[in-house]
């Protein structure tokens, strides 16, 4: 099962869903199984949140997961970031084994990339963070929604990006990429059944 299967049952669920819906949705699709732990030990200048896959569970010492993913959130996110970062490291379950960042060097390598961010062809790693921040953006509200809010944008009713981050309950930041000019080729590639 892929992302494509939980994008198409987005579409019949309701305007508003909680962020735990969605993982809940992505755990199933997948198959896979991730906790939720909140902490203040990162910080949301640095990192709001970030996946740990226990695929090879001889990398890591984990023991209170139980053989269970770890989606971890900063403490220090408000409602619509929590949202934002839960719904994007859910994405993550849908992460095959070479994408996956799964040991300590593979996670240093993906910081890396964060920061520096090689002109050269992203790694695999890499890759899939851009495509699990984009499906994250496409979950936020169902396409029909979604394309109501563009024309009231068109026609003036709703001109302000933080009218609309109100509504929709979405980081400011990221209410651009829901609305901009490449969303809907962005949304096509990422619904082909043989990406990330």
């Amino acid at each position: 099962m892929s992302f494509k299967t939980l994008y198409a049952q987005r579409q019949s669920m309701p305007f508003h869903v909680k962020r735990t819906q969605i993982l809940k949705l992505a755990q199933e699709i997948s198959g896979k199984e991730a906790m939720l732990l909140c902490t203040g030990k990162l910080t949301i200048d640095v990192l709001r949140g970030l996946y740990i896959s226990v695929d090879d569970t001889s990398q890591l010492n984990l023991d209170f997961a139980k053989g269970k993913n770890l989606i971890i959130f900063a403490r220090q996110n408000n409602r619509c970031w929590r949202r934002m970062v839960i719904m994007k490291e859910s994405m993550h379950l849908f992460d095959s084994a070479p994408e996956s960042t799964s040991t300590a060097d593979r996670f240093g390598s993906l910081i890396d990339d964060l920061i520096v961010r090689s002109p050269e062809k992203p790694t695999l790693e890499m890759r899939s963070e851009i495509f699990a921040m984009w499906k994250a953006v496409s979950l936020f509200v169902p396409e029909a929604d979604r394309a109501e809010i563009a024309q009231d944008r068109a026609n003036g009713k709703l001109h302000d990006k933080n009218d609309i981050a109100d509504k929709i309950k979405m980081p400011l930041q990221w209410v651009p990429a829901l609305f901009g000019p490449n969303y809907k080729d962005i949304l096509q590639i990422l619904l082909q059944e043989n990406v990330v």
